[in-house]
């Protein structure tokens, strides 16, 4: 799979939508608000997500939301998972830094099918998960 390192993750993403969606592209609108929201959070906060483009619209979540069963991001990301995934591009989305308005990080292309095989496997009831990074911990 392909990787792309310190690139502008808006405009690489920005690319594939036009490539990959035919409709509702506006929901890319909601995705640029999202990697916004997170480049202004603190540095020690995860600033992973998984990226999904489809035919009919696009999905961002934290990617930490993906591994917990029965969050909306687990259920959505299941949902596409579980049926046939031609046409679905998946990415991993990590931002690294800002440059004025630009959003500079790294993409992960996935392969969805086996990934939201991954998901299933390893997910995690989310009644039950905290996660303990080096600098602190969520519930």
């Amino acid at each position: 799979m392909n990787k792309f390192i310190g690139v502008d993750l808006i405009q690489s993403l920005e690319a594939v939508l036009h490539q990959n969606t035919g409709f509702y592209q506006s929901d890319f609108e909601i995705d640029k608000q999202i990697f916004a929201r997170a480049v202004s959070e603190p540095k020690d906060r995860d600033k992973t997500f998984l990226w999904l483009s489809r035919p009919c619209g696009t999905h961002c979540f934290k990617e930490y939301e993906v591994f917990l069963k029965g969050s909306p991001a687990y259920s959505v990301w299941q949902f596409f998972g579980n049926r046939n995934h031609n046409g679905i591009l998946a990415y991993v989305a990590e931002i690294t830094h800002n440059e004025g308005e630009k959003i500079l990080g790294n993409l992960y292309e996935l392969d969805f099918g086996q990934h939201s095989k991954h998901v299933e496997d390893k997910a995690l009831p989310m009644d039950y998960v905290r996660l303990v990074y080096e600098h602190g911990s969520r519930n």
